[in-house]
This record gives structure tokens, C-alpha cells and sequence, in this order.
């Protein structure tokens, strides 16, 4: 039971499982008398003061002198648990008994406030070690200890492992002297931990270039937990830049923020858990780590990560586990939203219970007065968050790294859900096609040991924003709206609770099931969009004249069965390994269990993409083309409510706009494309097998309709006239330029078109093939392209605004091209001859009878192409 803190720098720190110690007899005057009290405040003996004037002199030597030995926690109050606090006079001290001194326990370092910009967010997941304390003669050091390369103990492998890899001293801080003969090492806990643990100061600077550093005499204790298990501390640090700096936006001076950690002192497992080998076959975060003691093989030892599951009943069938894995629903989660939340933890018991286990996840919601804080390392939880830049939802995870078992996760939502997606995207508009696509793989490219990140919300938003106005100029209602938002929560914690499970990210998991089946909501109820709730699915938006089936994943899918059966199911001891590889071997052979992951996602195979959906990924493109296509078409005859402000017609703009680009990407990944195979040998299935050229051919012709025909981005005078930007703090241009934006898209697409990567896949690709199989050529790409940029010359047609700029933009590209070393040379054979051609062709039309703006532009053009061609004149 918690008792009332003490303020420490005038800040208010709650104690929790504290014990009251009994109080030492005190010595007290009154009047002429002295008495002698015990703590219930009973006199013992009362003496006449002039018969003890020597008997005080005594005492006052004797208490001299006692104080001069004395301890600094003679009369603190002793907090009992892992390690043993020490409370007095607005100080702390941190206990650790000889015996406890080089014993690893695990260390994690949580931000649980911070100023909502930048990714510096609270309820966020920091790095965790295994650690230990050291005694340096009058020193206490805090080690992060050097776990991933290692050897038997006892062997000279381990001697040689121990001198070439460092441990690391996360901080350190003076030995506190206690009475003599005692054996209690007392360390100041604000010494030791009103440090930069968690290296924010750096990301500080980072972001905004300022000189940030911690201000330890404005850093406090907001909260100390003792338990057996567990020792934590909250920490709210100030950091403070010089006057003038720049800062964070969102605080009310620049230079200075407050900010939260949450310091865990957790105790070990007893007994480390078995750990399982993890296979390449099947996607799983793993814990690596090097073994040197023997020379057979790499020693490269890859465990899963998951949690501990032990069945109560070994021998039944269905059991419940001895400890569930249970999540708490903090209690900042806006309750209306809370049912979802649980629902999509709860839909993981299904595959639990398909292995064996009963109710092997527990959801537990914690109440307003429950004090503790979910970023201790024993609550996994699900928080929300708020963020004035971006909103996102991640799922990581703390492991112990001898073993990969799974000790903590936060699951941190943004408030998007509870503020309503529609809202958030109003003021939030998401980001343009190009800037997601580049923050996408600076974020998530981010997973190494027990670290990961997931931006599925994110990824998501310009999804969100796209349905929310398609479905509101079809007449959506806003019951509908209110249940897709419900649906919505329920998809993204089905997948973030996967990746706490310790499954990864399975990108062929949208592209198994047909668009029959995809518009059938009994189907997908049963058996989900895709194979996996762990890939990234778009809205199943229904196309013209079709079906409406579920809009979001509501369920697990097939893979997420066999991933979770291959890290958590009971196996017979001896016939662990075969038992794995049967599992992960079905991954090649069923196409419902297919699995590729971030590392090949967004790459050379079409079918590995974030966002597709449907057995034909160019099929779905084109899809995604007519709703756009249709969306801009209902924006330009929409007749907006009175005084509705006309930003509604721009966010369908941009929407749509977004929307032909994300699937003009889709469509570019045919191109040059391979499939990839995670099989090994026995399945005779080539692990690169190049997309047929029929399909690269169609994926081309669909990029040049859709990108550089002339008809290609057309809209309605008044339309144009009407698309408004925002009128608050805008000093910028003021005026919404829609060809440049159309221009921007179009390059984007011109330049992928044209990547190195592809050329040489275009080039390498027959290699791969039999001698009689049609091969789509480089050739054939460029000169499609380019006919279709430079239709109007050949046909002595007018060249509009638009088209002159792309044709310009086109000549720019060329140029770069052919001065580029690193574009392949046969690139760069076939580059010239088109370029020379198109030249004489538009040297021939400069005969023709032609505006002089048509005149003007193919003129400068010809000198433009002369210049590439034979840069030396």
C-alpha cells in the first residue's frame, strides 16, 4: 500500500510498497525537566535538573560524537524491493547488497513524457540491456553489459570473447559511506541517475541543431516503485539550450522542455527460458547473438523473440498457461474506444487456442486511480499519445538478450482515433506521396536486435484520407463513419500486438485472395483480407458497379496462425528442430502462407509491396487510378454546403493525386521486376524468377496512360479556380498551383521509371530465362516513354503548358542520364540513339506551321538536345 510522498524540488513524487521503520528513542526537553520517550510517546523516567547536570553533559558528548559516525540514513524512511531505497531530508539512496554487486539484471529506459514533435513523443519504448552494478573502489557504475558476442564460460574462447568486446558504463556515482561494519553500498539515486541514460540530449540537437544540455538542479524524482521484482524510477529531466535557440514548437519557451523517463531495475528470470531457433522461411524478430566457442559453422545463434508460454496442464490438450501474457489498457485511452482496443488484443487467443492455450492472453484495463505507471517494465500496455506533426502507431518490445524471451512492450497509439481520423487528417494533412515514401524508409528501416518500428498509422493516413472522401462524396452517413473508426482501432492493435508478439512485418500477405472474394464479407470475416494481419492493407474499396465487402482486416489470417504456432507451440524434446523446419517449409509451398518482409518490400517484386490488395497487385492499380479518377470527378461537380470552406476541394485534389501515385508506384515495381523466394533446396522453385514481359509491358503502357498521355491530368476551369489553401499563418504563395503539382508527380514517376536498378534488372534479366521465353527490353521501355512525352510532334499537334513542362522535364532527365557514370552503359547506347531521333523529329516539325509558343519551346528544345548529344561544340 503507497503512502503520501515528500516534494522534492518542490515536485510532487509518489512512493510506492514502502514499510515504516520503528523510530530510535529520542531525546526531547520540556520545561526544567528531561524526559526520555519511545516512539508511542510514553515517559520512562523524568530526573530534577539539578541532579543531572553531569548526566547531560554526557549525553551531549555522546551525541556528539555519535553524529560525527553517523550514517546519512540514520532515521530515513526504507522503501523495501530489488533493490532497497533509502528516503530523507528530499535525498535518495539506492541499496545493494555485496552479494548483488557483478549480477546481471535487466535495465530499460522509457520516455514517458516529452513535447509531441519530431518523434519526441511520450509512451515511447527506449533501449533495454542486460546490466549490472560494479564496484570501482569508492565508485558504484551502472554496466550495460556486452551481450551479443560470447563463449562457454570456463573456456579460453571466453577469454579472448571478454578482451576484444567492451561493456559499456551507462552512469556512475560515489560509494555514500555508511556506519562502520556495515556491508550496505549506498549510492545517491539522483548521483547516479539524473544523467543523459537515455542519450536525449543528442536527439535534442539533433532535430534542432541547438546546444541542449540536462539541468540536474531542475531534475527531480516524480516517482519511485519498489517491488521484489522490480526497482523504477520517473525522472522528469529539464533540458536547456541558450536564450535564442531553436527549440521544440510546442513548448512556451524554445529553449527549455521538461521531459519524463521511467528508469526499470527488473530482475532476471531465474530460470532463462529455452530459447527457439528462428528460420529465415518465417518472419520473426530475433535475438542474435555470436557464439566463439567452437570454429564449425558462423556461430551465429538467431532466437525468436516471445514470450514465456508454459501450459498449466502439460499433458492436456487445451490448457490455460501458468502465466498468461497479459496487456493493460492504460487509462489514458479514451474509453469509447477501449471495446475495440480489447477486441483486437483478444482476436490473437484464436491462434493461441489453435496450439493448445487457453485464454493465453489476458487484457486487463487500468483503472483512473491506479497509480503505477504502464512504462515500468512490468505492464505491457497499450497508451495513447498525441503529437502536433504526425500520428502513428508502433509495437516494440524489451527482450532478454541471452534468450529472446519478451520481458516488456507499450504499444503507443496516436490520439487520431480519439479525436476522430477525419478530424486529424483536417488539420493534419498527410504528407505528400514523395515525403512519405522517403521518411518511410529512413523509419523503417530501423530494426536491429530487440528494437523495432512499425509506422503502420502513418503509412496509413493518406490511405484514411483518400476513403474518407471518396465515401463522402458517395454520401457516406456518419453512423458508417463512427463504426469504420471502431473497425479501424480494432485492424492497427491487431497488428501491433503481433509485432509485440514477436512476428514481423509479412508483405505478400494482401496479394492471396481474389477481388471475388474480397468484396465477400462472410469470406473476410473468417478469413481476413489477406493471409497476415501483419501486412499493411489499404481500405477494400469497392471499384464502379461492385460489392461493398469489410473495409478493414477484422480478423486473423491464415499466416498469422503458422507464425505463431512456429514461436509459441509445445514441441516434443529431440524433434524441436524437425518440427520447425516442417513449419517454416510450408511457407514455400502453400501460397496462403507466403512470406517476405521490410527488407524486400517496396522493391523489385511487385507482389511485396506496402498497401496493394488482391491476387493481381496491376490489376489493383488500375483500381486505384478510376477511384481516383472518380473521386476528382465528384469533387468538380460537388456543390458544397453553404460556407463550407473550399480547403474540402483541395484535400480531394491532393487525395486523389496521392492516390494515382501510389499506384503508378505499384505498377513501376513490374518493371525490371522479380519475384523473390525465401525456398530452399528440394522445392525446385528459382529463388529469382523475372515478371513475364507481357506483364512488364502492361505495367509500362499503364504508367504512360495514366502519367504522360496528353488527356493524362485535366480538370475543370472552375475547379482549379476554387482549390484554396490554408488562410491562417499562410505567407507563403498564395496561390494553389496545380501544374506544379501535377509536374512534381509526373517526374517522380519519370525518374523511377528510369533508375539505374531498373536498367540494369532489364539488362541482367534474360539471364535468368530460357533462350525461347519473351523478354521485355530496355529498348522497349524507353522508347514507349518517350513517344508518349513527345506525342504532339509527330502529329503536328498543339503542345500545351503542361505538356512543354513535362517535355522539358523530360530533356533535363536525358541529360543527367548520359552525364552519369553509374548509369549502365547500355543504358546510356540506347539513351543517345533515342535522343538523336527524337531530335531529327523535332527538327523535322520545326517546318510545320506552329503557334509561337510551340515554336519557341521545340527550338530550344533541338539546342537542348544538340548540347547532350555533342557537349564539346
Amino acid at each position: 500500500m503507497g503512502v503520501p510522498g515528500k516534494d522534492f524540488h518542490n515536485a510532487p513524487m509518489q512512493i510506492r510498497n514502502t514499510n515504516h521503520q520503528p523510530a530510535a528513542a529520542r531525546l526531547t526537553t520540556q520545561d526544567r525537566t528531561v524526559k526520555f520517550q519511545t516512539d508511542s510517546g510514553a515517559p520512562i523516567q523524568t530526573l530534577d535538573t539539578a541532579t543531572i547536570s553531569k548526566a547531560v553533559g554526557q549525553a551531549v558528548a555522546e551525541a556528539v560524537s555519535s553524529s560525527q559516525a553517523a550514517s546519512p540514513i540514520e532515521g530515513a524512511e526504507s522503501i523495501p524491493g530489488l533493490f532497497k531505497i533509502y528516503r530523507k531530508d528530499n535525498q535518495s539512496w539506492l541499496s545493494i547488497k555485496p552479494e548483488q554487486l557483478n549480477k546481471p539484471f535487466f535495465f530499460s529506459s522509457n520516455v514517458s513524457r516529452s513535447v509531441g514533435e519530431n518523434r519526441l513523443v511520450g509512451s515511447e519504448m527506449g533501449a533495454s540491456y542486460l546490466a549490472e552494478f560494479r564496484r570501482v573502489d569508492d565508485r558504484i557504475q551502472l554496466v550495460a553489459l556486452h551481450t551479443e558476442n560470447y563463449a562457454q564460460p570456463n573456456t579460453p574462447q571466453e577469454k579472448f570473447v571478454s578482451e576484444d568486446y567492451s561493456d559499456s558504463l551507462i552512469s556512475s556515482a560515489p560509494l555514500t559511506k555508511t556506519k562502520s561494519g556495515s556491508e550496505e553500498l549506498l549510492v545517491s539515486a539522483e548521483a547516479l541517475l539524473f544523467q543523459d541514460i537515455a542519450g536525449y540530449k543528442g536527439r535534442l540537437n539533433r532535430v534542432y541543431g541547438s546546444n541542449f544540455a540536462l539541468d540536474t538542479a531542475n531534475t527531480h524524482f516524480t516517482q519511485i516503485d519498489n517491488h521484489q521484482e522490480q526497482t523504477s524510477f520517473g525522472v522528469e529531466a529539464h533540458f536547456q539550450a541558450g536564450i535564442g535557440a531553436p527549440g521544440p514548437s510546442t513548448t512556451p519557451l524554445r529553449n527549455s522542455l521538461l521531459t519524463e523517463f521511467r528508469y526499470n531495475f527488473l530482475e532476471l528470470p531465474e530460470e532463462p527460458m529455452t530459447p527457439r531457433m528462428a528460420d529465415e522461411r518465417i518472419g520473426h524478430f530475433v535475438t542474435t547473438r555470436k557464439d566463439y566457442t567452437s570454429d564449425e559453422g558462423d556461430g551465429l545463434v538467431r532466437m525468436v523473440n516471445r514470450w514465456r508460454l508454459e501450459k498449466k496442464d502439460p499433458e492436456a490438450e487445451v490448457s490455460e498457461p501458468k502465466e498468461p501474457i497479459t496487456y493493460w489498457i492504460a487509462n489514458n485511452v479514451p474509453k469509447e474506444y477501449r471495446k475495440a482496443v480489447r477486441e483486437g488484443i483478444q482476436e490473437w487467443n484464436k491462434a493461441f487456442e489453435a496450439i493448445g492455450f487457453k485464454d493465453a492472453i489476458k487484457v486487463r484495463q487500468q483503472r483512473a486511480n491506479d497509480k503505477f505507471d504502464t512504462m515500468d517494465a512490468r505492464h505491457a500496455s497499450v497508451r495513447w499519445y498525441t503529437a502536433a506533426d504526425v500520428g502513428s502507431a508502433v509495437g516494440p518490445s524489451h527482450v532478454d538478450p541471452r534468450t529472446g524471451e519478451i520481458l516488456d512492450a507499450d504499444i503507443r497509439m496516436a490520439d487520431v482515433f480519439g479525436r476522430g481520423a477525419k478530424s486529424f487528417l483536417k488539420d493534419n494533412p498527410p504528407a505528400t506521396s514523395a515525403e512519405v515514401q522517403e521518411h518511410s524508409h529512413e523509419h523503417l528501416g530501423h530494426i536491429h536486435g530487440d528494437h523495432h518500428s512499425c509506422n503502420y498509422h502513418e503509412h496509413a493516413a493518406g490511405e484514411h484520407e483518400f476513403a474518407s472522401k471518396l465515401l463522402e462524396a458517395r454520401g457516406g452517413d456518419e453512423k458508417a463513419s463512427k463504426e469504420l473508426a471502431q473497425a479501424y482501432v480494432k485492424d492497427v492493435v491487431m497488428h501491433e500486438v503481433g509485432h509485440t508478439l514477436g512476428l514481423r512485418h509479412n508483405f505478400k500477405g494482401s496479394t492471396v485472395y481474389t477481388d471475388e472474394q474480397l468484396q465477400d464479407a462472410e469470406f473476410t470475416k473468417k478469413n481476413g483480407l489477406g493471409s497476415s494481419v501483419m501486412d499493411y492493407h489499404p481500405y477494400n474499396l469497392a471499384g464502379p458497379g461492385e460489392k461493398q465487402g469489410e473495409y478493414v482486416m477484422s480478423t486473423l489470417g491464415p499466416y498469422d496462425y503458422l507464425a505463431v504456432k512456429y514461436a509459441y507451440a509445445p514441441l516434443e524434446e529431440g524433434k524441436e528442430a524437425d518440427k520447425l523446419n516442417e513449419l517454416a517449409r510450408r511457407t514455400t509451398t502453400d501460397p496462403l502462407l507466403a512470406y517476405e518482409t521490410d527488407e524486400a518490400a517496396d522493391g523489385m517484386d511487385p507482389e511485396v509491396s506496402r498497401f496493394d490488395l488482391g491476387s493481381n497487385p496491376l490489376g489493383f492499380a488500375q483500381k486505384q487510378i478510376t477511384l481516383a479518377r472518380e473521386l476528382w470527378e465528384r469533387a468538380q461537380t460537388q456543390e458544397l454546403p453553404q460556407d463550407t470552406s473550399y480547403k474540402e476541394l483541395t484535400r480531394a485534389f491532393s487525395s486523389g493525386l496521392s492516390k494515382v501515385a501510389g499506384a503508378v508506384r505499384l505498377a513501376n515495381r513490374y518493371v525490371g521486376g522479380l519475384s523473390l523466394r525465401r525456398d530452399r533446396a528440394g522445392t525446385e522453385n528459382p529463388i529469382y524468377q523475372p515478371i513475364p514481359a507481357e506483364k512488364q509491358r502492361e505495367a509500362v503502357n499503364l504508367i504512360a496512360d495514366t502519367m504522360f498521355s496528353p488527356d493524362s491530368f485535366k480538370f475543370k476551369p472552375e475547379f482549379v479556380s476554387r482549390l484554396a489553401q490554408e488562410r491562417f499563418g499562410n505567407w507563403g504563395n498564395q496561390n494553389y498551383q496545380v501544374g506544379t503539382r501535377v509536374l512534381a508527380t509526373q517526374s517522380r514517376a519519370l525518374q523511377a521509371l528510369y533508375d539505374n536498378d531498373i536498367a540494369q534488372r532489364l539488362i541482367d534479366n534474360p539471364e535468368k530465362l530460357s533462350e525461347e521465353a519473351p523478354v521485355y527490353k530496355l529498348s522497349e521501355l524507353y522508347d514507349t516513354v518517350q513517344n508518349s512525352i513527345w506525342s504532339e510532334v509527330g502529329e503536328n499537334k498543339e503542345i500545351s503548358q503542361a505538356r512543354r513542362d513535362l517535355q522539358r522535364e523530360y530533356v533535363d532527365l536525358v541529360a543527367g542520364k548520359l552525364s552519369d557514370s553509374s548509369t549502365p552503359g547500355e543504358a546510356r547506347s540506347m539513351l543517345r540513339f533515342l535522343t538523336g531521333r527524337l531530335q531529327k523529329q523535332v527538327d523535322a516539325s520545326l517546318h510545320q506551321e506552329m503557334s509561337l509558343e510551340k515554336r519557341a519551346h521545340l527550338e530550344d528544345c533541338s539546342q537542348n538536345l544538340e548540347k547532350i548529344l555533342n557537349p564539346e561544340k
